[in-house]
């Protein structure tokens, strides 16, 4: 049986006003799955959260998020990509449902 290669690689191409959750859960899913896979010696994901242009973005939260640019993970070899929700004036009526 051929051995996958470690770790695999995972994009977060976030946004302005995105979800926290929408990032927050799919990172720590995988930080998680990590820990329970362990006795490698090596970590099984390596999660790289982008921009656009890199640095801070805020979250539809508030809550600042520190990027790499985007333009940084063109040459490397990317497993899976992700991408949050969620958009800037985004309101919840609590009063249709």
């Amino acid at each position: 049986m051929m051995q996958s290669k470690l770790p695999y690689r995972v994009v977060v191409l976030t946004h302005e006003h995105m979800n926290l959750l929408d990032l927050s859960g799919p990172v720590q899913a995988l930080a998680t799955a990590s820990r329970l896979v362990g006795g490698t010696g090596k970590a099984r994901y390596e999660v790289i959260v982008t921009s656009v242009d890199g640095g801070l973005i805020t979250t539809s939260s508030g809550l600042q998020v520190m990027t790499v640019q985007l333009s940084a993970v063109d040459a490397l070899p990317i497993d899976t990509i992700l991408a949050p929700g969620g958009c800037k004036g985004e309101e919840f009526d609590y009063r249709h449902g």
